[in-house]
């Protein structure tokens, strides 16, 4: 048995340091009305051994706020759309 499998990518911006650019970016997909086949949320920034403490663009910490905060702020209304 032959399939034929077509693989489309949707890009869109959205850095995982600012919770403003990660809203923009759950309400593009969920304006666009593609269906959500598949969500990885895999943010990997690290502590680096800094003195200075470096912060995201809401103030948050930045392991913080890209590997927790950002994931959950781009997840729960992604997953809301799809009940």
């Amino acid at each position: 048995m032959l399939f034929n499998i077509i693989l489309r990518r949707y890009t869109t911006e959205c850095n995982l340091a600012d919770l403003d650019s990660v809203r923009r970016f759950a309400a593009t997909w969920h304006d666009s009305g593609r269906p959500l086949d598949t969500l990885v949320l895999n943010a990997g920034v690290q502590y680096s051994g800094d003195n200075d403490m470096r912060k995201t663009e809401n103030g948050f910490e930045i392991t913080v706020g890209t590997n927790h905060l950002a994931g959950r702020c781009r997840m729960k209304p992604m997953i809301a759309s799809t009940e």
